[in-house]
């Protein structure tokens, strides 16, 4: 289990465990359906795995190109959509622009390219958080709750 520790006070008084905040999914709306547009087979199962545990009433839907995915998009409706850049058929920013064109859903870009133009095009062009692979798993689960709780109290 990770922990954090206050620098002011002694080991024994302030132990905090990070996962409370991000394990507790009920604080999040509980249910929510998520869509993964990724080419990678383990990409996907990890990111499966890091919700399983910090999101057990997550739904998904998987896609392994961009075509597909857009297809999903329209048919699942999901409430986030964590795409790749690199994907087998067709650009990333393509199928950003093709969702973003028909909804406002949350799109998180997840990507290798740590290029600055790569993450201000993605962002530009109407991704709402862009992350660059390798990801942790606490950051992944604790931005898309971020990005869920803005979208929620609008």
């Amino acid at each position: 289990m990770a922990e954090v520790f206050h620098p002011d006070l002694s080991l024994s008084d302030c132990r905090v465990d990070i996962y409370k905040d991000v394990i507790d999914y009920a604080v999040w709306g509980a249910h929510m359906k998520i869509l993964i547009i990724e080419a990678d087979g383990n990409t996907v199962d990890f990111i499966k795995n890091v919700f399983d545990v910090g999101w057990p009433e997550a739904e998904f839907v998987f896609a392994h190109s961009g075509k597909n995915g857009i297809g999903l998009v329209e048919n699942e409706k999901p409430d986030v959509v964590l795409l790749d850049l690199g994907l087998p058929d067709m650009s990333g920013f393509e199928v950003l622009k093709q969702i973003r064109h028909n909804t406002e859903m949350t799109i998180v870009l997840m990507t290798v390219r740590d290029d600055e133009s790569d993450i201000v095009h993605g962002l530009t062009l109407g991704a709402d958080e862009y992350i660059i692979k390798p990801f942790r798993q606490l950051e992944l689960l604790a931005r898309i709750r971020a990005l869920t709780r803005r979208k929620l109290s609008v």
